[in-house]
């Protein structure tokens, strides 16, 4: 009777040990899957030259630079207010934020310069880079 109670007692730890490793195993791979993907977003509007600058900076999981977005917005007023950089951004993603000039440029996973697209309203110009950074393709338009 004692063996049989000390095997049972034996058996549930080895079962209550196998069902823990096996969920921490499981959170292990969730929170790699997460991180994979989880990308951030980082907002700036400083005033330079006069001039009202937007840029909005994406860094892939690694940390490394994805793209950036350069705005020169259309004077309405000398003032930031923080509600304005939210406002900003969502009109950006939205595509009706209106600049005098934008610059946006994408970035290969070594970081060097896989596209930038310039606009100023009367030119646009898209340029495109192989990994390496050699320019291998300007495209003009209006």
């Amino acid at each position: 009777m004692k063996i049989r109670k000390y095997f049972l007692l034996v058996m549930a730890l080895i079962f209550i040990n196998f069902l823990n490793l096996n969920a921490s195993q499981k959170r292990l791979g969730e929170k790699e899957a997460t991180n994979s993907l989880i990308s951030s977003t980082k907002l700036n509007l400083v005033q330079k030259n006069n001039k009202k600058i937007f840029t909005i900076e994406v860094y892939s999981s690694n940390g490394k630079l994805s793209s950036k977005s350069e705005y020169e917005l259309k004077d309405k007023d000398e003032n930031f207010e923080k509600n304005e950089i939210r406002k900003l951004y969502e009109e950006a993603k939205s595509g009706k934020i209106d600049y005098n000039s934008k610059v946006i440029e994408t970035y290969y996973e070594n970081g060097n310069l896989k596209t930038r697209l310039t606009d100023t309203h009367v030119k646009e110009k898209l340029e495109e880079y192989n990994e390496n950074g050699k320019l291998i393709r300007v495209e003009n338009g209006e």
